[in-house]
């Protein structure tokens, strides 16, 4: 804790790797900083354990540290080995780790205890990669259809029409009306709009209904 404060009054923005330490050990050492040190501060999940089997990883533990602590950065530090799926990188990523630390050689059959289970270059580049694939799928998040589903909804949406014959002049009942595709016509939201309108020209059986067909209806002259 000494140490931490000491860093911590440098006034600069920090990373606390958090390997084999307990809740209370955590907020103690953020607590320490927070008081002298308002800048950046960045949690890094970290399994002490080289290389970390993949059934050690924990990477749920990344949303917990977000939960817990929601005024810091939260990343992790990745000690599994690398995988040609980039899984473990992926899957931190995607719970919300904000910064990902491994560690990287230039020959993974060097001695010592590091650069067996690094990345090398190769790893490195297909670990981007495969973040800047997950950034394309998960998208905006927009809860709107977007342009290139245009067409596929006009066909997929319904329409109003005309379940039988309906003569010009003639009243417009429910029994007369049923819905299909596509949605180029009335939409069937308007049911209650059409319903109790008169017919402005025969409409045969199977038609699309349009606003011209109905007298009174909405957009009626325009497409007239």
């Amino acid at each position: 804790i000494p140490f931490i404060e000491y860093q911590a009054k440098k006034g600069k923005p920090m990373l606390l790797s958090i390997g084999a330490s307990e809740l209370e050990e955590i907020e103690r050492a953020v607590d320490t900083i927070r008081a002298v040190n308002d800048s950046e501060l960045a949690l890094l999940h970290c399994v002490l354990e080289y290389p970390t089997p993949l059934e050690h990883a924990n990477l749920l533990k990344i949303k917990t540290l977000k939960q817990q602590f929601p005024d810091c950065y939260v990343g992790y530090s990745d000690h599994t080995k690398p995988t040609p799926e980039c899984d473990v990188a992926k899957v931190a990523y995607n719970m919300g780790a904000q910064l990902i630390e491994k560690h990287f050689t230039l020959d993974k059959t060097l001695k010592g205890n590091d650069h067996y289970h690094a990345m090398d270059p190769s790893d490195a580049k297909k670990i981007l990669e495969a973040i800047d694939r997950m950034d394309m799928l998960r998208g905006s998040g927009e809860l709107v259809s977007l342009k290139s589903e245009a067409a596929a909804r006009l066909n997929a949406r319904r329409s109003i029409v005309a379940a039988k014959r309906i003569a010009e002049g003639e009243l417009v009942t429910r029994d007369k009306l049923t819905f299909k595709r596509p949605g180029t016509g009335i939409s069937p939201t308007e049911i209650g709009m059409v319903m109790g309108r008169t017919a402005a020209c025969d409409i045969a059986e199977d038609t699309i209904l349009q606003p011209k067909m109905l007298r009174g209806f909405p957009g009626e002259e325009e497409d007239g």
